[in-house]
């Protein structure tokens, strides 16, 4: 506790982003991972073998733009550092770890932003445009990595309650992808989008993204097991269903 606490108070973050309790999650991501390493393992890899498939068809002369870097746990950092024109990671908050991890690599560079766009100055996304502020020129290839289900989540509750709600969760989703496919770059976007959660026998599923990449055939599906039995009490356990689609890959 002392340790999170601390890793708390260090950590670095967008405007906006540690009022919305974007650090407190990020903190505990990393707790939880070294809590449940074994039952994440399956998931990171997944996602470490389409980046690096994805890196492949990447520009070597353009960077390539990682949009929900966290703490780094999914990525391949060395294929990223790899690329000849290196890469940014893009996020909301910067742990102290997560900045001693990249000074390893001087071909990736951290910039801290809000992708959103909202963080700083609204308390909810009703006023929002339908392409997210996501600067995309000049990047070979875009890495939307397990992010998007995150971005709602300083504006509604987990999971969306009422229709205010999965609306803003909408609005706040489509303009992430709007913005992606808007730009004629090649992407891959990783995301969870079912959750299933079991508690004493019962079991409830619910989306965790809003219809938006249900049109777009996946090119691959696996299960996350975020949260095992005992992690969340004795008789809780969350599992999330996770996707990766290609956008703009033609071009």
């Amino acid at each position: 506790m002392i340790r999170e606490m601390l890793t708390y108070i260090g950590s670095s973050a967008a405007p906006g982003a540690r009022r919305a309790g974007l650090v407190r999650e990020c903190v505990a991501i990393t707790a939880r991972h070294k809590r449940n390493a074994s039952a994440w393992q399956s998931h990171l890899e997944h996602c470490k073998r389409h980046i690096t498939q994805a890196l492949k068809r990447a520009d070597p002369s353009k960077p390539v733009l990682v949009l929900g870097a966290g703490p780094c746990l999914d990525l391949p950092l060395e294929a990223l550092a790899a690329h000849p024109a290196g890469a940014v990671l893009v996020d909301a908050v910067f742990l102290p770890a997560t900045k001693k991890l990249i000074a390893k690599y001087p071909n990736l560079k951290f910039v801290l932003s809000d992708i959103t766009g909202l963080l700083a100055g609204a308390d909810e996304a009703k006023e929002m445009s339908a392409l997210a502020p996501i600067d995309t020129a000049g990047y070979g290839l875009i890495l939307s990595v397990n992010i998007l289900s995150q971005l709602p989540l300083a504006f509604v509750s987990v999971p969306p309650e009422g229709e205010n709600e999965k609306a803003i969760m909408q609005k706040i989703q489509c303009a992430h992808v709007n913005a992606l496919s808007k730009s004629g770059v090649a992407c891959l976007i990783i995301s969870d989008y079912n959750a299933k959660v079991m508690a004493s026998g019962r079991r409830k599923d619910y989306n965790t993204i809003e219809s938006i990449m249900f049109n777009t055939q996946s090119i691959d599906n696996w299960t996350w097991q975020v949260a095992p039995l005992g992690e969340l009490g004795a008789k809780r356990e969350l599992s999330l269903t996770v996707g990766a689609w290609q956008l703009n890959w033609e071009l």
